[in-house]
């Protein structure tokens, strides 16, 4: 974070738990920081409209908002901010919940000091940064809208790292679009794009907001899918299976989507790369296409 001196915002009803973040931010020499406190949501959008904070400490649980309610308004007004969680003691399945619906990190009441406060806002300012290099710096495929090779990679290291501290699996499932050179050979390249962006629009449908979708090389897909537990692999295979004979069998087009699947398991407490987690996925769909 450099010498810089950061703004947040917290928003934070309670007077003990405002207390207990001063003190633990007063004096110190690891997070750089002034806080702004308001304590309802109302007051925190006021306050988003005038102000420009670089980060957004949350208690969902607010006088006027309760729940990831709070979280969405927060997100909805401030795309470009990283937002960090903060759940009741012991209260984990909201945290987790928090991340799947966009907040960048979450930390628990009553286990907070400074070196982790710092580093999970070190973390969420860290995403942010590279989400916005997303936008700016050709990191999204023009085709189908997702993610490139290059902008996957990034995120997805981003999120092992996050995981790792959070304790989440997460599955990277592999997609290989089935038949893409015959269709160009049968019905020109322009069909063969269209039958991408088809592809790209049923990985819309069947994943969540938080999980990372891209188009990695001409005819594959990568999709991160965050805080996947995974005994779910084989659902997921199913579901978007049958996402696609569904799409054959209503589908106005000439062509019909074919794809094969593979997943690879991210276990945090045994981490590897983001080429091994790929490796791991395109090896399991070679074995698909070729049972033994």
């Amino acid at each position: 974070m450099g010498n810089k001196r950061l703004k947040f915002l917290v928003v934070e009803a309670d007077t003990e738990d405002i207390k207990i973040i001063q003190d633990t931010l007063s004096d110190s020499d690891i997070l750089n920081a002034d806080l702004d406190f308001e304590g309802s949501l109302k007051d925190a959008l006021s306050h988003l409209a005038t102000k420009q904070p670089d980060a957004i400490l949350l208690d969902p649980n607010l006088p006027d908002s309760e729940g990831l309610k709070s979280l969405q308004i927060l997100r909805d007004q401030a795309k470009d901010l990283p937002i960090v969680v903060m759940a009741s003691d012991g209260d984990t399945e909201t945290g987790v919940r928090a991340i799947r619906r966009g907040a960048q990190d979450y930390l628990i009441k009553g286990k907070v000091d400074v070196e982790l406060l710092s580093r999970s806002v070190r973390y969420a300012l860290e995403r942010q940064r590279i989400l916005g290099e997303v936008r700016s710096l050709s990191m999204i495929d023009e085709l189908s809208g997702l993610y490139n090779r290059r902008g996957f990679l990034a995120m997805v290291q981003q999120q092992m790292e996050i995981g790792i501290r959070a304790k989440q699996y997460m599955l990277l499932v592999f997609v290989d679009v089935d038949g893409l050179k015959a269709i160009n050979d049968t019905y020109g390249h322009q069909t063969g794009d269209q039958a991408l962006v088809e592809t790209a629009n049923l990985m819309k449908d069947h994943f969540r907001r938080a999980d990372i979708l891209a188009r990695i090389g001409g005819d594959e897909f990568a999709v991160l899918a965050i805080d996947a537990k995974k005994e779910s692999a084989e659902a997921i295979k199913n579901r978007i299976n049958q996402g696609i004979d569904a799409w054959n069998k209503e589908s106005r087009y000439e062509f019909d989507l074919s794809v094969s699947l593979g997943i690879g398991i991210y276990d945090p407490d045994n981490p590897c790369s983001v080429d091994a987690l790929l490796a791991q996925a395109d090896f399991d769909m070679y074995r698909e296409k070729n049972p033994a």
